[in-house]
C-alpha cells in the first residue's frame, strides 16, 4: 500500500507531524509513505518516509481550486491523509484522482493536545509520547541554556523582562552559559534597548539566522530551553 500524507507547514507543524507519521506506520506497517510538506525539513523525518515539496509544480494540482485536477498520481497512491486548516480543495482533487482520502482540520481543540486531536480526527491510534528527535543529541552533559525570545508573531512573545528575570534567577542557582537564537522574523529585537541590555547582562552568545542544521547542532544539547510558542520550542 502507498500512502500520501499532505501536511504543508513550517518547522513546528513538521515536528508535530512526526507522531502522525509514527501512528500511520504502526497502523499500516507494510505501507510506503510520502509526505507532501516542506522539503527543507526532510532530514527530520524517519528514513522510510519520502518527502516531496508541496509547492513544486508537479503537485500544484492538489491545491488548485479552479482547474481540472490531474490523474497523474491516481495509480501511485492507495490513500491519502490531509491535515490543513482548509482541506476541502485538496480532498476534492485527491478523491477526483481516485485516491481514498481522510482529512482533518489543523485547528486545535481547547485544552487538548494537537497530536491527540489530529490522531482522533484521522481515526489513528494516539502514539505514546517520546523524543522523536533524540538522535540529534550527543548525550553529553551541557550547561547551556537555549533562549529563543522571538516567534513567528510578536503577539505570542513573552516580555523580555520575563526572560531577564528567569535568567538572573538561574544565575543564582548554577553556572550556566546562555545562548540566544534569533530568526528572520526577530530582527526588530536588535533595535530594542531592553533586549540589548538583557543580552549584555547575562553575557549571552547571540546566534542570528542560523540554518536549521546549525540550530540542531548548537542548541539541541542544551540542558534547558526558555522560549515562546514557536518552531524552536517544538524542536
Amino acid at each position: 500500500m502507498s500512502i500520501l500524507l499532505v501536511r504543508p507547514g513550517a518547522l513546528g507543524d513538521t515536528i508535530l507531524t512526526l507522531p502522525i507519521v509514527d501512528a500511520i506506520s504502526h497502523r499500516r506497517p507494510e505501507q510506503t509513505l510520502t509526505l507532501l510538506g516542506a522539503k527543507q525539513y526532510e532530514f527530520l523525518m524517519p528514513p522510510h518516509v519520502k518527502v516531496e515539496s508541496f509547492d513544486s509544480i508537479e503537485w500544484t494540482w492538489v491545491f488548485e481550486e479552479d482547474k481540472p485536477c490531474s490523474r497523474l498520481y491516481s495509480s501511485s497512491f492507495d490513500m491519502a491523509y490531509v491535515i490543513l486548516k482548509n482541506f476541502h480543495t485538496p480532498v476534492r482533487n485527491l478523491e477526483s484522482a481516485g485516491i481514498r482520502t481522510i482529512s482533518a482540520s489543523s485547528l486545535p481543540e481547547p485544552a487538548t493536545g494537537i497530536v491527540k486531536t489530529l490522531c482522533e480526527r484521522l481515526s489513528l491510534p494516539v502514539p505514546p509520547r517520546k523524543p522523536y528527535l533524540e538522535n540529534f543529541t550527543n548525550n553529553k552533559t551541557s550547561n547551556h541554556v537555549w533562549i529563543a525570545p522571538g516567534s513567528g508573531s510578536r503577539k505570542k512573545n513573552a516580555p523580555i523582562s520575563l526572560f531577564n528575570y528567569t535568567c538572573n534567577l538561574l544565575k543564582t542557582i548554577g553556572d550556566f552559559e546562555f545562548h540566544v537564537t534569533l530568526g528572520e522574523s526577530d530582527t526588530w529585537l536588535l533595535q530594542e534597548n531592553d533586549f540589548l541590555d538583557f543580552v549584555e547582562g547575562i553575557s549571552a552568545k547571540v546566534f542570528y539566522k542560523k540554518t536549521l542544521n546549525e540550530l540542531v547542532a548548537t542548541c539541541c544539547n542544551s540542558c534547558l530551553y526558555i522560549g515562546n510558542d514557536s518552531g524552536a520550542s517544538h524542536l
